[in-house]
């Protein structure tokens, strides 16, 4: 069976987290909902709040076959400051695992150094990014790594 991570940030975009998170649950797959800190509860941008199954810490990549980062400006700004994202994503891509990012979440990739080729994302948030590759469509697969443009398209990536 394959096991997901999906880290989950304050300020997270709720229906892009819980929509994805309860698909692939629904299809079997195990998937990790680990918050950045010891914090668990988690507030998501609309001010709900959702408790992580775990730790990002205390996890280990090798048990994990493939990353999930939702969007959400604020999720997505904490997520890209935060060094332990950066280097999980640097690990997944040297190994070629999978990485998939929704909407504004391009960008973590770009801050963490491995967004390469095209990519797409939400509209205006390539402005914040030194790759300069953006298609304006709904899903772009750049080797080892998925792009989803807009919430809408987030169940492309759980087919």
């Amino acid at each position: 069976m394959k096991n997901v991570l999906v880290p989950i940030a304050k300020g997270f975009e709720e229906i892009e987290l819980v929509s994805v998170v309860d698909i692939l649950r629904r299809a079997g797959v195990r998937v990790a909902l680990a918050s950045l800190d010891s914090h668990k509860r988690v507030l998501g941008a609309h001010h709900i709040v959702i408790e992580a199954d775990s730790v990002l810490p205390e996890l280990e990549y090798a048990d994990f076959h493939a990353i999930v980062l939702a969007g959400g400006y604020v999720g997505m700004q904490n997520l890209a400051n935060n060094e332990l994202i950066k280097l999980w994503l640097t690990t997944f891509k040297q190994e070629q695992k999978l990485i998939a990012a929704i909407c504004a979440s391009p960008i973590v990739l770009d801050k963490a150094g491995v967004l390469e080729g095209e990519f797409t994302c939400y509209p205006g948030c390539e402005a914040e990014m030194s790759n300069k590759n953006r298609k304006d469509t709904a899903v772009v697969k750049s080797g080892n790594i998925l792009h989803f443009h807009r919430t809408r398209h987030r169940f492309s990536f759980c087919t």
